[in-house]
């Protein structure tokens, strides 16, 4: 299981160099080990009006989570991969204390007109 987080660019910039991030765990665990790894909340919103941070997707695969990025692109996996903005995160780099990280406490805002 992948988990992938993709920068939505939520208040207008990119919040890290990564623009995906693809984590070899599931969903809920793939969002500790990114807090932990990245210092970046998986639930934060920069912006009320764009909404959250990062798109968040499951997929089983590596490739199939890559798919449509690199079909776009005309790249391989490897070199899809290999860019500076994509970050890959195999479950054997994950170390315990990544798997065990607490997420911060996230309080989302409605806004009303």
């Amino acid at each position: 299981m992948w988990t992938e987080f993709s920068d939505r660019h939520s208040g207008g910039t990119g919040n890290m160099k990564q623009e995906r991030i693809y984590i070899e765990a599931d969903e809920q665990e793939a969002k500790r080990v990114f807090f932990a790894r990245f210092g970046e909340d998986p639930y934060g919103v920069n912006c009320y009006c764009c909404g959250p941070n990062y798109s968040i997707y499951e997929h089983e695969t590596l490739e199939e989570a890559t798919d449509c990025d690199r079909d776009r692109r005309g790249l391989t996996l490897s070199e899809f991969i290999a860019r500076d903005d994509v970050a890959v995160i195999y479950s054997s780099d994950i170390t315990p204390e990544e798997r065990a990280c607490l997420l911060p406490v996230t309080r989302q805002v409605t806004t009303y007109e």
